[in-house]
């Protein structure tokens, strides 16, 4: 599973992309891809409710399932 909000306190602590990737084990393109919508979505401090599970759903919406468990197909 991905560190969501590890990688977003790591970053907003102005850790590197490069730090953050051995700091939490994620690659650096799953960094990019979190810390880019991050910055997208205006968010720019996290809070004690926002869980990893959260911030998936609120920076990947298109990722939750859609009925039934099955993927939207493109």
């Amino acid at each position: 599973m991905v560190k969501y909000r590890k990688i977003l306190e790591h970053h907003f602590n102005g850790m590197k992309q490069r730090t953050i990737e051995v700091a939490v084990g994620s690659s650096r393109h799953t960094i990019r891809d979190i810390v880019n919508k991050a910055k997208e979505r205006g968010l720019t401090e996290l809070t004690e409710e926002m869980s990893d599970r959260w911030l998936e759903d609120y920076l990947f919406p298109e990722k939750r399932p859609q009925a039934k468990g099955y993927f939207q197909e493109d």
